[in-house]
């Protein structure tokens, strides 16, 4: 079983892309500051994040045996739900100031989303690392996911 190839964004950074779709002008424009350039960068670290995890992940569930396979699916969408919890916090907490009055704020808070998330794929991706490694080593591999 293996997770899509698409990154998973919280329903809040969603929403924050479709107002800027829906509002043309007025936000679009706005699209000019650094907030919005922030965005563009954040976002295509994401993906890069997002794509080396998926070829990682892939990589390690072809070399496991079935019941290892359905223990790693269970760690991961134990990691996916943690990922999202988290990084919706982190983002809260970083923006507990605004009024979302406007676009700036809006997109600080998403930024600060995809900044996390980006943060815990690449820590993910060092984790299945790991697991291919003491495959390869002989020894069993931890697939427990503890958040910390």
């Amino acid at each position: 079983m293996n997770f899509p190839n698409r990154t998973h964004f919280h329903p809040r950074t969603t929403i924050f892309f479709s107002l800027i779709l829906i509002a043309g002008g007025s936000l679009a424009d706005e699209c000019t500051t650094y907030a919005c350039t922030e965005n563009s960068r954040l976002t295509s670290k994401l993906r890069n994040a997002d794509r080396q995890l998926n070829i990682e992940y892939k990589d390690l569930i072809q070399k496991l045996n079935r019941t290892q396979k359905v223990i790693l699916v269970q760690e991961q969408r134990k990691w996916i739900n943690f990922r999202d919890t988290q990084c919706e916090k982190f983002a809260d907490e970083s923006c507990h100031e605004c009024d979302f009055s406007t676009s700036s704020q809006i997109q600080k808070q998403a930024n600060d989303e995809l900044w996390c998330i980006a943060q815990l794929t690449k820590t993910r991706t060092q984790e299945i690392q790991s697991m291919k490694k003491a495959l390869a080593n002989g020894t069993k591999p931890d697939f427990s996911f503890i958040p910390t």
